[in-house]
């Protein structure tokens, strides 16, 4: 690139520490610095509330819009987390009045309007209410996932208008191969021709989430989620343990995240209860130390972008059982490294872990195998390479 810094812009309020470092846009900063780039962060906030050796860039909402202050910033390359939203139209022109060089991540499953996929694209508006915390969309969810639905008939009301605000840049980076063609399918409904669609996954911290040969693996599933939410299916996902569990007695699980509100080991069925382990949150580094001694990371979501902590389990060795629903799955199960259930009920998915189970006792898993695989694949230095192809590309 040329000789300004790139720029990986969220218009988000920025906090020190994992949420930002630790995935993402951060990752991406610091997978470009690792391969010798200027990169920094930008985000929303006060700089001189920070730490002054970081690579940050902070500002206000109006800051994000003004072209001036981003021309001040001399960027050779610009990646927006604005996830295609209109109301982001005044970011993406002021970015774009800096350097042309501007790629937009999608953070996306690619079922971008109904029509891609109507009732997945309507029971994810509906759990996205149910988990939003504001009273108002939990008790209106079913009629507001209805109303989105509706506009199917009426594309020029959102959707049109979502496709021309994509079209003001010329790239946009999905996170999986399917949500990449997805996203074009969505663009050619309203564009000819379409804005650049390409596929760049979320980076995975690959420093210290990586198998280690020196810990030995153990018959043990590893689940990590927001568990009071609706996306999680927390219910399935103990369900469905219970019953591997009780047909393996040699298997044990750990679930990592906060649980739902008034709910305790106690409900679990005394002839499994001491072989499910629940360590509520725990820092990054203490969860790749679960990954690296377990064998299977078992993802219950109804509806996924992409789940990193998915990625980050098979860059340390996992292999994975999930819904073949979720665009990401089948290519989480891509290389010998996991199952894909064909339906998200309990009994499917107890299928897929039964059958990753025999697989490991096989011999047909391979842990480093896996984790050098999605390293190369997933691992920000990797991933921040892609970034580099793709802003080269515009320039060229």
């Amino acid at each position: 690139m040329t000789t300004g810094p790139i720029l990986a812009a969220i218009p988000l309020n920025y906090s020190d520490g994992d949420p930002f470092w630790g995935r993402d846009m951060g990752l991406i900063v610091s997978g470009l610095r690792t391969l010798g780039v200027d990169a920094r962060l930008v985000a929303l906030g006060r700089r001189e509330n920070h730490p002054a050796d970081l690579p940050l860039v902070l500002g206000t909402l109006d800051d994000f819009q003004d072209p001036d202050w981003w021309q001040k910033l001399h960027p050779s390359g610009i990646i927006l987390n604005t996830w295609s939203a209109p109301r982001y139209d005044l970011i993406r022109k002021a970015a774009l009045s800096a350097t042309p060089c501007v790629v937009e991540k999608l953070d996306s499953d690619g079922v971008r309007a109904p029509e891609i996929w109507p009732w997945k694209f309507a029971f994810s508006i509906f759990g996205g209410c149910l988990d939003s915390g504001k009273f108002w969309q939990k008790a209106l969810a079913p009629a507001i996932a209805l109303l989105r639905l509706s506009l199917m008939a009426f594309p020029s009301l959102l959707y049109r208008r979502m496709a021309l605000s994509m079209a003001q840049l010329p790239v946009h980076a999905a996170e999986s191969p399917i949500a990449v063609a997805r996203t074009q399918r969505f663009l050619r409904r309203f564009l000819n021709p379409i804005p650049k669609v390409v596929f760049i996954p979320h980076p995975v911290a690959e420093d210290y989430m990586k198998a280690d040969q020196e810990t030995p693996r153990e018959n043990r599933i590893v689940s990590v989620g927001r568990w009071p939410a609706f996306q999680k299916n927390f219910p399935l996902l103990l369900e469905t343990l219970q019953k591997f569990l009780a047909l393996h007695p040699h298997w044990s699980a750990d679930i990592v995240g906060e649980l739902p509100r008034g709910w305790n080991a106690d409900r679990v069925h005394p002839c499994v209860r001491e072989r499910i382990r629940f360590h509520g949150r725990l820092p990054h580094k203490q969860i790749s130390a679960l990954y690296k001694t377990a064998k299977v990371f078992f993802m219950s979501s109804r509806y996924e972008s992409f789940n990193i902590a998915a990625a980050e389990a098979l860059c340390c060795g996992c292999s994975l059982v999930g819904s073949g629903e979720i665009a990401s799955v089948s290519y989480f199960t891509s290389t010998n490294s996991g199952t894909s259930v064909c339906r998200q009920t309990s009994p499917h998915f107890l299928d897929a872990l039964c059958a990753e189970a025999a697989l490991w006792e096989e011999g047909a898993r391979n842990p480093e195998e896996i984790s050098r695989t999605w390293i190369s694949r997933v691992g920000s230095k990797a991933v921040a390479q892609k970034v580099l192809d793709c802003l080269e590309s515009i320039k060229g």
